[in-house]
């Protein structure tokens, strides 16, 4: 028999990180935008972007399966939800810029700039997880 108490657990724990992740992705581009109309981002040599439908969706649905990392933590083990957080957004900004845009692997002025702003998502992620009570 299948106990539905445990089952919808389980599903908390993978549904609650992957909108988690939703949101702070969304956080991290409206940040970004808005840094960029207030000209922060061309202190530091970054072109901000336009936000288009098209990459507001790209982005959103990335972070919400980067999301998915913290809830593999989350099922297997209740952990500092902070540090899990923050250990995705490292992992997941520093294979979006390296891996997939290829970029020379240097700590630029630039790439201080993205994994600053970057941490909107870890911190959103972070706050959503403990606000459903989960982690630490």
């Amino acid at each position: 028999m299948v106990d539905l108490a445990r089952f919808s657990q389980w599903v908390a724990r993978i549904a609650v990180p992957f909108f988690g992740g939703f949101l702070g992705a969304i956080g991290v581009a409206l940040v970004g935008y808005l840094l960029g109309i207030a000209g922060v981002s061309a202190l530091f040599g970054v072109t901000a972007r336009p936000i288009t439908q098209q990459s507001l969706q790209n982005i959103s649905w990335g972070g919400a399966m980067w999301g998915l990392v913290p809830a593999a933590f989350l099922i297997l083990k209740k952990g500092n939800i902070y540090l899990i957080s923050l250990f995705t957004m490292i992992v997941a900004v520093t294979y979006g810029m390296f891996v997939l845009f290829k970029l020379p692997l240097a700590l630029t002025v630039g790439t201080v700039y993205t994994y600053l702003v970057n941490l909107t998502y870890a911190i959103i992620l972070a706050l959503t997880i403990k606000a459903a009570g989960f982690g630490k």
